[in-house]
């Protein structure tokens, strides 16, 4: 259905500006810039304004930021040309972030329109009328999947995976091969989800797990008293989970059956010990927790690909964005039993992404 709205007089139809996804913890927002005059001169009022807020700054409210290295050019969207933004912030923040909009927002604009996925329940009468929206909701896991294929077709450089050079070290490379399905994609944020895609169509959520980003945060302070989720990022990369976790080489001396020395047999599993307990530092317990979700989210995936025979696991969300320790060691794990596994630029926006696109009517 094209839910795009119709401007009387002009004979056409404005493309929709803005795709919206909202999860446990982040909310992201991708706003569509129109450059062709056709699209620009049939845009409401409001839809400038919005446009102009958004490009104005790259930071919003707190803690909200446009990660303007991930802006994607000259792309089309309904028959239009123009450029994706992409704004992330914390869900706490929005109220912060719809009062800085309406400081300067004319008295009497006119509406625009907009798509919502994710907490629709919950944010969409906040979010219609902080930005006076007329508002669309569009299940999540739609979103996600069309937001993947799309973002792929004209991002060329939108996927990744880490290869071992010749010294074994991983290095993250770039992957141009064509996807084969049936193909696993998991979608790592507050919490994750697993979907099987067996086509760009044809598609369906089939599990997932509790144990995510949200854990790795809520852990993360309760153990180490950090506040922020890039302050715990920042401890687990300075740290060493072996002073907190037993491995295959406290316990067999050795490598096990394919594993390395280093695979972890018990996680905190040295935590019983009043010296390892004194030893052990808060940079430690934060790399041991990211270990644990890490572990169960490809643990999780691994067994859902296996049942539906997929050999592809593509790995998304924002619980990885910028997090070579998860994508190394799901790596790691998936390699040891054939399985391939990607990663995307655009980690946490498909939601957002896919929103924009059911808005617009594709």
């Amino acid at each position: 259905m094209n839910t795009t709205e119709s401007h009387t007089g002009a004979g056409l139809k404005s493309t929709p500006l803005v795709g919206i996804d909202i999860g446990g913890s982040l909310a992201k927002l991708v706003l569509f810039e129109p450059t062709d005059p056709a699209q620009s001169a049939i845009m409401t009022e409001n839809d400038k304004y919005i446009c102009d807020y958004i490009l104005s700054k790259t930071v919003y409210a707190t803690n909200g930021v446009r990660d303007t290295d991930l802006c994607m050019k000259a792309v089309e969207l309904g028959g239009h040309v123009g450029n994706l933004h992409f704004i992330r912030l914390l869900v706490t923040d929005i109220d912060d972030f719809l009062a800085e909009f309406q400081e300067t927002r004319p008295e009497h604009p006119s509406t625009s329109v907009a798509c919502l996925t994710g907490a629709i329940d919950k944010f969409s009468e906040t979010l219609k009328n902080g930005l006076n929206l007329v508002l669309k909701s569009r299940t999540e896991f739609d979103c996600l999947v069309k937001g993947i294929h799309y973002t792929r077709l004209y991002n060329p450089i939108e996927t990744s995976h880490w290869i071992r050079d010749e010294n074994g070290e991983l290095c993250q490379t770039q992957y141009n091969e064509v996807l084969t399905y049936p193909l696993i994609v998991t979608n790592a944020g507050t919490g994750a989800s697993v979907n099987l895609v067996k086509s760009p169509q044809d598609y369906n959520l089939i599990g997932g797990t509790s144990l995510c980003g949200g854990s790795f945060w809520g852990l993360s302070c309760l153990l180490t008293g950090c506040e922020t989720y890039d302050e715990a990022m920042a401890l687990a990369e300075a740290g060493d989970n072996t002073n907190v976790d037993k491995v295959c080489g406290d316990i067999f001396g050795a490598a096990f059956v394919g594993y390395p020395i280093t695979q972890v047999a018990s996680n905190f599993g040295k935590m019983n010990s009043e010296d390892a307990r004194a030893k052990a530092k808060k940079e430690d317990l934060a790399r041991s927790v990211l270990w644990i979700v890490t572990d169960i989210i490809g643990r999780v995936s691994r067994l859902h690909a296996d049942v539906q025979g997929a050999r592809t696991v593509i790995f998304t969300g924002n619980f990885l964005h910028n997090n070579h320790i998860s994508m190394k060691h799901l790596t790691t794990d998936f390699e040891l039993f054939g399985i391939k596994v990607l990663f995307l630029e655009h980690d946490g926006y498909f939601g957002a992404i896919g929103a924009l696109l059911e808005c617009a009517g594709l």
